[in-house]
């Protein structure tokens, strides 16, 4: 504690991905010891990152609260052979949710707030101008943000109440809100400190390379 603020450090992994969930739980298991914040909220498609939390916290000082996708939410990815493949989030399953119950962890699954509904031919633009702004930082960022708005919208966690968020490779500290309330000036939420991100967004702009207007543009000079 120095005069007028807090000095604290934060941890730039080299590039995204779940390869870094280690020492992201480490460096929040870190900082809860230096703090008085009581609950994490960590989002996750299989339970791990709150399940390897889990183990090294003591659960009477930090509740953990697991936040994902929708009940058996389905995604089409790139097989190894290209081939697209249909895959359902791990916490759809019996034997996640168990572990994770076991382990004191509460699971939330509901929509989440960037999400698009659905509608052929129409897209929501100020959802998707949220999630792109969040993910200047990262696409962890983004979803650290939607992790606090869900525990609130859920009721697990209180608005304005200070927890931390995690995601494979993204830890911050927010003060919640509601969904419908995030961006009050007054009661909305804020990102108070960052513990750890990615430097370089390498798996969130891969996604959008292809994308319609991603091309490379060159500034034509007249000499």
């Amino acid at each position: 504690m120095i005069e007028g603020g807090v000095e604290r450090r934060i941890f730039y992994f080299e590039q995204e991905g779940k390869e870094n969930l280690p020492r992201t739980v480490n460096l929040v298991a870190e900082y809860l010891n230096n703090s008085e914040i009581s609950k994490v909220v960590v989002f996750t498609s299989d339970g791990e990152g709150p399940l390897m939390l889990a183990r090294i916290v003591n659960p009477s000082d930090v509740k953990i609260l697991a936040v994902t996708f929708p009940y058996k939410s389905t995604f089409i990815v790139e097989g190894p052979g290209g081939e697209p493949l249909e895959i359902t989030p791990g916490t759809s399953l019996p034997e996640v949710k168990k572990e994770l119950a076991q382990a004191g962890v509460l699971l939330l699954q509901g929509t989440l707030p960037f999400w698009e509904i659905i509608i052929p031919g129409t897209a929501d633009i100020k959802r998707k101008a949220i999630k792109h702004t969040l993910q200047l930082l990262c696409g962890g960022f983004e979803l650290c943000v939607e992790a606090v708005l869900v525990a609130c919208d859920a009721g697990a966690v209180e608005p304005g109440e200070e927890v931390i968020a995690m995601s494979a490779d993204t830890a911050l500290v927010a003060v919640a809100s509601q969904s419908s309330w995030m961006f009050h000036p007054s009661r909305g939420m804020e990102i108070r400190e960052i513990i750890c991100k990615p430097r370089r967004c390498t798996i969130i702009r891969s996604r959008y390379k292809n994308a319609p207007g991603s091309e490379a543009r060159e500034l034509e000079v007249e000499d």
